[in-house]
C-alpha cells in the first residue's frame, strides 16, 4: 500500500479528529452537542434536534438564553430548558428555569456547578433538525455497524482502485 492509499483511508479519521478536537477547543467544553429528547421545548426545539453548546461563566448567561445543565442531585440526567430567572445567595449564582412548552417552572433551581452551557444561538438557539436522531442511532450497535460497514466499502473502494491501476 503506497502512501497515497494509506493518507485517503486515514482521510475520514482525521478529519473527524479535527473538527471535533476545533469544536472542543472553540466552546470551551468536552461535550459540543447535546440531543433534544422530549418536547418541552416546542416550538422552539423538538425532539431529536442537535444543537452545539458552548460553556460560559454563569455570570455571562441572561435571562432567555437556552441553557443544557444537569438536573439538581442528578449526574445523569441533562436537562435543556430556557433561563426565566436568576437568583443570587451567598454570592453564588443561581438559575430557574423551564421549558417553552411546560405551563410551570422547573421545581429546582439549578447550581453554577450544575451548569453545563449555553445552546448556541442564546435565546434563539441554533439547532439541527433531526441530526440528533441520527446521532442516537449512531451510538446504538446497528448504528456502530453501520459505521463500520461503511468504511469497510470504503476502504475496500481505495485499495480496489489501487490494484485496477496495476494492471
Amino acid at each position: 500500500m503506497g502512501k497515497r492509499e494509506a493518507l485517503l483511508l486515514i482521510s475520514p479519521l482525521l478529519g473527524v479528529l479535527v473538527l471535533w478536537t476545533s469544536l472542543v477547543l472553540a466552546l470551551g467544553t468536552t461535550h459540543p452537542f447535546y440531543v433534544v429528547e422530549g418536547n418541552s421545548m416546542e416550538p422552539t426545539l423538538s425532539d431529536g434536534d442537535l444543537v452545539m453548546v458552548k460553556k460560559v461563566d454563569p455570570e455571562d448567561v441572561k435571562v432567555g438564553d437556552v441553557i443544557v445543565f444537569h438536573e439538581p442531585g442528578s449526574e445523569s440526567t441533562v436537562i435543556i430548558h430556557r433561563v426565566v430567572g436568576k437568583v443570587e445567595r451567598d454570592g453564588r449564582v443561581f438559575f430557574q428555569t423551564k421549558g417553552d412548552n411546560n405551563d410551570v417552572q422547573d421545581p429546582w433551581l439549578v447550581s453554577e456547578e450544575d451548569l453545563i452551557g449555553v445552546v448556541v444561538g442564546g435565546s434563539r438557539p441554533l439547532k439541527f433538525p433531526l441530526l440528533g436522531k441520527l446521532a442516537l442511532f449512531l451510538k446504538t450497535a446497528y448504528g456502530k455497524a453501520l459505521v463500520i460497514v461503511l468504511y469497510a466499502l470504503f476502504a475496500l473502494e481505495v485499495l480496489m482502485k489501487r490494484g485496477g491501476e496495476r494492471c
